[in-house]
């Protein structure tokens, strides 16, 4: 009876980590599962599908476990059971060894049959339809077969069915990465693995390679290894950061993927530093220039150890707030007459704006300064002290050494912009862009 206790709560125990998310996700991060015949490697799996494939695998992992004990378990009793032959007790443990080993290994089978056919997908996920799609398939070219998220080793797929359709009524493109090696493996930068687009009922791809995986594209900005957005890419991004391998230091081109009916569009700024939030060369903000374009590639980027990704408020600016006051003078609005002002407002800033810090001409009307301090200090670029952000606007201080661009990003107010690095390594403000954002 204590054992059995011990099992319960063993099985209660491994129930709970695979139900909570916290646990799920962390072990998500763990990059080198062993692959076992059947099941999908959860190392395969980047994106927004891969807590399924985590699941499924752990699932299945714990019924080859629960089959293995029940086997060996029956072994030790049939061994137990010979050599008992002239002692009853034993022999009577030997068979209820076996009958418990025979249930277990009944029990394992008839789970593993009930979750296949309560949810298929615990055992082999498919990649999850979106709203209007039907789903993604294999082909023969008169039979479909469903197809999941990612195999591992395309040896599995059915003989024949070695073609992927995406059938349905709408929906988004679907991208597929194949990879020329088994569980989605390449050589260094991913030179020889194909990534293809298939948009919803159109043609299909011949499946090729050891090894694929597929998501869906979805608004948000995607990274290319090679320039004019080909080559290796990235699952689609929507935060800033630290950029990981393949792409750190390495990324040539992007695509912005743009939410036109839904209002969403994105920005991004590509730094030469790890932390994001630190000032060092960097790229322009990038984005779609024309608001009403759903999507564009953009090249020509020459750091990429972090980045820096806004939703960019194209169409309703006015929405953002109010706009952005420079001051003279650290905390200056909070000192008021003593620090010179000059208010961008939101008719000027628009959805975007940019020019030189020179033409931040400070209004010292009624400011409590000599003369002499006001002809020192006519603009903000010869004497920036803090930025006031009324709304939802991001600052991007810029400063210029030949054809290297060397900025820092603020989405809040700074009230002393001699302490923020940027200032702090004697850099002079050139430009600055303000963009509104959500």
């Amino acid at each position: 009876m204590c054992k059995n206790k011990y099992f319960l709560f063993l099985a209660i125990s491994i129930v709970i980590l695979l139900l909570n998310s916290g646990f799920a996700y962390a072990a998500l991060e763990i990059r080198d599962y062993p692959t076992i015949p059947g099941l999908i490697s959860p190392s395969a799996c980047t994106g927004r599908d891969c807590l399924s494939v985590f699941i499924a695998y752990w699932f299945g992992l714990l019924i080859y476990l629960a089959g293995a004990l029940a086997l060996i378990s029956f072994t030790i009793g049939a061994v137990s059971l010979i050599a008992s032959a002239e002692n009853p007790s034993a022999r009577g443990e030997a068979i209820d060894r076996i009958k418990g080993a025979i249930l277990g290994l009944v029990l394992t089978i008839a789970s593993f049959v009930i979750i296949h056919t309560i949810n298929p997908t615990l055992i082999t996920p498919a990649l999850a339809p979106l709203p209007g799609v039907d789903g993604v398939f294999y082909t023969n070219g008169s039979e479909n077969k469903p197809a999941p998220i990612a195999e591992a080793d395309t040896a599995n797929i059915p003989a024949g069915y070695n073609r992927l359709v995406y059938i349905c009524n709408s929906g988004p493109a679907l991208l597929v990465w194949q990879f020329p090696k088994t569980d989605f493996r390449d050589e260094d930068d991913y030179p020889n693995t194909n990534v293809q687009r298939l948009e919803c009922n159109k043609g299909g791809i011949t499946v090729s390679g050891g090894s694929f995986r597929m998501a869906f594209e979805t608004p948000g900005v995607y990274y290319y290894l090679k320039e004019s957005c080909s080559g290796f890419m990235s699952d689609v991004n929507l935060s800033s950061g630290q950029l990981e391998a393949p792409f750190k230091d390495k990324v040539k081109s992007i695509k912005i993927i743009n939410n036109i009916p839904n209002n969403v569009r994105y920005v991004a700024i590509f730094h030469d530093n790890d932390d994001n939030t630190k000032a060092g060369p960097c790229t322009a903000p990038l984005l779609i220039n024309d608001i009403n374009k759903s999507d564009a590639c953009l090249a020509g980027i020459p750091v990429s150890s972090s980045v820096d990704i806004f939703n960019w408020n194209a169409k309703t600016p006015e929405t953002s707030g109010q706009g952005v006051d420079f001051y003279s003078e650290p905390w200056g609005q909070s000192i008021g007459a003593r620090a010179g002002k000059y208010s961008l407002d939101k008719s000027v800033i628009k959805n975007y704006w940019n020019d030189s810090a020179q033409k931040l001409t400070f209004d010292y009307t009624k400011v409590n300064r000599p003369d002499k301090y006001k002809q020192l200090y006519p603009n903000f670029s010869q004497h920036p002290g803090s930025i006031n952000i009324n709304g939802s606007y991001l600052a991007v201080l810029n400063a210029s050494s030949g054809q290297e661009r060397y900025c820092q990003v603020f989405s809040k107010s700074i009230n002393n912009l001699n302490e923020i690095e940027f200032i702090a390594t004697k850099n002079k403000i050139d430009t600055i862009n303000i963009l509104p954002i959500k």
